[in-house]
């Protein structure tokens, strides 16, 4: 019986990446040993004499934390055309209700009408 290409194909190629992975394995083995060598053989084990005391560095006093300034109150003056009032940031009281107004000052205009939405069966 004859052996088929394929599988001499198939072999060869096996063999080549079994070959091919054992010589890099063989290679990095190699290198590291001639490395450690080199190593080796330049490192003398003794320690040099010619050592300096690193400078003094004066220590510096530390940080010292300041209290954020206080908060700026905006008061705004507005001139309306029935009187003036005093504005205050945020416009409202801690309680929610509107800050008062100045005496003597008219009631504000009503508010206007409300926008017209037209549909075909009431147009505007």
């Amino acid at each position: 019986m004859a052996i088929r290409p394929e599988v001499v194909a198939r072999d060869r190629a096996l063999r080549t990446v079994t070959r091919s992975t054992t010589s890099a394995i063989v290679g990095a083995v190699t290198l590291t040993g001639a490395f450690s060598t080199a190593a080796a053989m330049t490192f003398s084990g003794r320690q040099t004499t010619h050592h300096q005391a690193p400078p003094i560095v004066p220590a510096m006093a530390a940080p010292a934390q300041v209290a954020p300034p206080a908060p700026i109150v905006t008061t705004q003056y507005v001139r309306v055309p029935y009187g003036t009032y005093v504005a205050y940031a945020g416009a409202t009281t801690s309680a929610g209700v509107s800050a008062p107004a100045a005496p003597g000052a008219a009631a504000p205009p009503p508010p206007p009408p409300p926008a017209c939405v037209s549909t075909p069966s009431k147009p505007c």
